[in-house]
């Protein structure tokens, strides 16, 4: 099976989680990455502002064109690097037309991504197209592209109920974050309780405040690099993850991989295989309630390892990024056919 990906210059961890777990389920020649993502091939690189006057069908090259330089993408440090090469826009109409890829993923909704949808639309001779959106908002802003063209298939990671029970003509899906692998890792635990976020939003910085005030407890704000962080949640009997502006974050699906009591607010999202409270995690309501439970579980070991492993063993079945990648199409099969 080849895919095709439709993606964004920016950093996108949803996009990512998805891009990597096809890679890894069909392996990364069997995923062709439209434009052509540099920073998912090991490269940091310099991404455009958007071109002025540029014409309608014309490829938008990344770091070639534009107003001058908007930003830089550099990989993900935890990124295994993709082999790969740029495929010129000819050679990817020429795979349209050949009817290479069984399926076409939409990996963002932003510009670059919608655009390119757009371009090659006419070309694709597959239906089975599949629609991703991984930003923090909680609308359903179904492109109209996608509705003008039979697009069946949306999966959206900040799902309510008010937006989920609505009568939508697609099939529209919860499609949290996800962490990269399943990790094994057990060690012992030294410190009480961990709070490894920056006070992006109003309810980080009450978790923070919290964390401070306990005895044996850790807040680590700023850059870590992906391996300390790692080792601070291995090393933590319990880690407290706050919403940040978008509910779900990556770190409700990466704490439990360590064996370490995932606690965390309660959430008013529709998700896949949810974490159940005090089956796979701790939720809590506000900063009281995380006052009291923290004060609980530090004082009860044996419910925290049953916790805690149950939680591991839910994550590295249902949420890592291969497993969201097989959920895919999974779909596909039941929406498509």
């Amino acid at each position: 099976m080849k895919v095709l990906f439709l993606n964004h210059p920016e950093a996108d961890f949803g996009e990512f989680y998805l891009y990597n777990g096809f890679c890894e389920l069909l392996g990364a020649e069997n995923v062709i990455d439209v434009p052509f993502k540099r920073s998912y091939h090991g490269e940091v690189h310099n991404y455009s502002g958007y071109p002025r006057g540029y014409s309608e069908g014309e490829p938008l090259h990344w770091g070639l064109v534009g107003t001058g330089t908007r930003g830089c993408t550099a990989p993900f440090e935890y990124a295994r690097p993709r082999a790969g090469s740029e495929r010129s826009h000819e050679e990817v109409l020429d795979l349209l037309r050949s009817n290479a890829f069984e399926v076409v993923i939409v990996g963002s909704q932003r510009y670059e991504a919608l655009r390119h949808f757009d371009m090659l639309r006419p070309e694709m001779r597959t239906d089975r197209i599949v629609m991703h959106d991984a930003d923090d908002f909680e609308d359903v802003d179904f492109y109209t592209s996608a509705r003008r063209n039979g697009v069946r298939l949306y999966l959206k990671r900040e799902l309510t109920r008010q937006w989920f029970e609505r009568p939508w003509s697609f099939a529209l899906k919860p499609f949290q974050f996800s962490t990269i692998e399943s990790v094994d890792a057990r060690c012992d635990k030294q410190v009480d309780v961990l709070c490894a976020v920056g006070a992006t939003h109003p309810v980080r910085a009450v978790a923070q405040e919290i964390v401070r005030s306990l005895p044996n407890a850790r807040v680590e704000v700023g850059y870590w690099g992906w391996s300390r962080y790692r080792e601070l949640i291995a090393l933590s009997r319990i880690a407290v993850a706050p919403r940040g502006f978008g509910k779900d974050t990556a770190r409700r699906w990466e704490i439990p991989q360590f064996d370490t009591l995932l606690m965390t607010e309660e959430l008013d999202l529709i998700e896949d295989h949810p974490l159940v409270d005090q089956v796979h995690c701790v939720k809590y309501r506000d900063g009281n309630d995380l006052r009291t439970k923290l004060a609980w579980w530090c004082e009860h070991e044996d419910e925290r390892k049953r916790v805690a492993e149950a939680g591991h063993a839910h994550v590295a079945a249902h949420h890592t990024n291969v497993a969201r990648a097989r959920r895919v199409l999974e779909w596909v099969k039941e929406v498509y056919g």
